[in-house]
């Protein structure tokens, strides 16, 4: 096994050289075991989770008495460039983004492209209606309306027996 020389600093010096170090560190570290125990490569790991090209929305999810929230971050993307729907008691949200950008500026020409496409699944509850579900889009947000079965709106309180 080698050993490394690691630059430290004094714990009153700038926290930034040291976090940069320790990233620096751990690096080197996640190399060394992925290479000893054949860890697949981050590219899969992150397509696994339904992120192709790096572009992956946040999501929340609420729940209130009515109903399930979801809501999908997807800035710079039209309600046409994302997909919706139910199967098999799964919620699938995929979509593309896509974005070319040229301009010329002081002599120069510039052109930027921005792509990528994700997809995410999420296993619904039994207590959804999937008949009545609603997808709506505003500012950049996704918002999708899970609302729950009326049989799950209402509470049925249990009574607990004491056993003697």
């Amino acid at each position: 096994m080698s050993k490394e020389l690691i630059e430290t600093q004094s714990p009153d010096s700038n926290s930034a050289p040291v976090r940069r170090h320790l990233m620096r560190d751990f690096d080197r570290l996640f190399d060394r075991m992925s290479s000893a125990i054949e860890l697949p490569a981050i590219e899969r790991i992150v397509e696994r989770a339904g992120v192709q090209n790096g572009f992956a929305p946040a999501i929340d999810i609420v729940e209130t008495d009515g109903e399930y929230k979801v809501m999908a971050e997807v800035p710079g993307l039209e309600p046409s460039q994302v997909d919706v729907s139910v199967a098999s008691n799964m919620l699938v949200i995929k979509g593309e983004k896509s974005r070319e950008n040229e301009r010329t500026e002081g002599g120069a020409h510039i052109s930027e492209r921005t792509f990528g496409s994700f997809r995410r699944s999420f296993l619904l509850p039994d207590d959804v209606d999937a008949g009545q579900i609603e997808a709506n889009h505003r500012h950049g947000v996704l918002t999708i309306r899970l609302p729950k079965t009326k049989e799950a709106k209402q509470l049925k309180k249990i009574e607990i027996k004491a056993e003697a």
